[in-house]
């Protein structure tokens, strides 16, 4: 890894003190976050004591820099082999989201509140539901996860009372806490400059694509943060909300891809 840039991963009982590659996945369209992680086992013995469902943390962070720091975390979700390497993929604290079923029903009860009480369920803290305070006269969840319960409350708002939510994303912030919204992450502005950080930077084409910025390192981002892109071989300055972040640790080689333009919202 580059001087300045600590990144530690623990899987199971096992502290990966070096690693060939480490991904982090973050897209505002698809709830729940991943991460893989490259771990060289030539002996098997780490293949051995990890199984599907285990603890996965990941720290990563510019030392000395407090604000520029993210510890993501989830469950192992598959295991692969390769060559001397394993991969494991894991899936974020937003699979709980997939994983919670419920029986319920609502009678009279304002859109927000039925959707602050589902999502109460996972176990993790609820912050703003942009639901509105639709009465629902009848309203009921019979052993669906608790995404398709949010999914179907959304879908019924939106037809009975003609509200666009197509923009309304769901995810988990950096407090570990429920959003629910057309707004933005909370977190530092960053500023993506030629000259000081842009390594790439491919501008949608036409209306309703993707733009992509390679940059370096970039802890702390998430899908929903706001960026400000000033492009002078360009000319383009703008400030855009991030749609897709991926963050690549290599040895030698870290860097933070993001994508922006069209807001496809929640899946």
């Amino acid at each position: 890894m580059i001087e300045g840039i600590s990144v530690r991963a623990k899987v199971g009982k096992y502290e990966i003190l070096r690693s060939p590659q480490i991904t982090i996945e973050s897209k505002r369209r698809q709830i729940v976050g991943k991460a893989s992680l490259e771990i060289p086992d030539p002996t098997g013995e780490i293949r051995q004591g990890i199984q599907i469902g285990q603890q996965v943390q990941i720290i990563m962070r510019y030392r000395c820099q407090n604000s520029l720091e993210q510890t993501w975390q989830g469950k192992v979700f598959s295991i692969k082999t390769s060559s001397d390497n394993l991969i494991v993929i894991a899936q974020g604290l937003e699979q709980t989201l997939l994983d919670t079923f419920i029986t319920e029903a609502f009678y009279n009860e304002p859109a927000n509140l039925v959707a602050k009480r589902i999502l109460q369920k996972t176990g993790l803290a609820v912050g703003t539901i942009e639901m509105g305070n639709y009465i629902l006269p009848h309203q009921i969840f019979s052993n669906c996860n608790i995404a398709q319960a949010i999914k179907q409350l959304s879908q019924t708002i939106s037809q009975s009372f003609h509200v666009d939510m197509t923009k309304h994303a769901l995810w988990l912030d950096n407090k570990q806490t429920w959003q629910f919204m057309d707004g933005d992450e909370n977190g530092n502005i960053f500023i993506i400059e030629t000259a000081k950080n842009i390594i790439s930077h491919k501008p949608p084409q036409k209306e309703n694509e993707m733009g992509e910025v390679e940059t370096v390192l970039l802890p702390s981002l998430t899908h929903s943060q706001i960026i400000k892109i000033r492009d002078s071989v360009r000319d383009i300055i703008q400030t855009v909300q991030v749609q897709e972040v991926e963050h690549i640790m290599q040895l030698g080689k870290n860097r933070t891809i993001i994508r922006y333009g069209k807001n496809e919202g929640w899946g």
